[in-house]
C-alpha cells in the first residue's frame, strides 16, 4: 500500500514522502520538454498518469491529480519532480554536490 485517504483516521495512510520515494523508485517520471513532465502509475497502486506542467520555466508547477486540483497545495508528484530535478536536473545528468 501506497497511500489512500482513511475516513475512519480522517488521514492519510502513509506519509506523502513515502509516496514520493515510490514514485522515484519505480522511476514514474517522464520529460515531456522542458516545462512538462508525466507521472506514471506507481505498479500496483493506480492506473493514473498525471501531467506535471509550468506554463513558463519561472512559473510554480501544476498538476492535474485530485489532489492539486481540489486544494492547489503541491502534490506528491511535483515533490517527487522537484527531488528528481534536484538530484539530476533538467538534463537528466546525475548531479555530485
Amino acid at each position: 500500500m501506497i497511500q489512500h485517504y482513511s475516513p475512519r483516521e480522517k488521514s492519510l495512510t502513509h506519509s506523502q514522502k513515502h509516496k514520493i520515494q515510490k514514485i522515484l523508485e519505480n522511476k514514474c517520471l517522464r520529460k515531456i520538454d522542458e516545462n512538462h513532465y508525466k507521472c506514471y502509475p506507481i505498479p500496483g497502486y493506480n492506473k493514473n498518469i498525471y501531467d506535471i506542467s509550468r506554463p513558463f520555466k519561472w512559473d510554480k508547477w501544476q498538476c492535474n491529480c485530485q489532489y492539486f486540483t481540489m486544494t492547489g497545495n503541491e502534490c506528491a508528484h511535483i515533490a517527487a519532480l522537484k527531488e528528481y530535478l534536484k538530484q539530476w536536473g533538467e538534463d537528466g545528468q546525475r548531479r555530485l554536490f
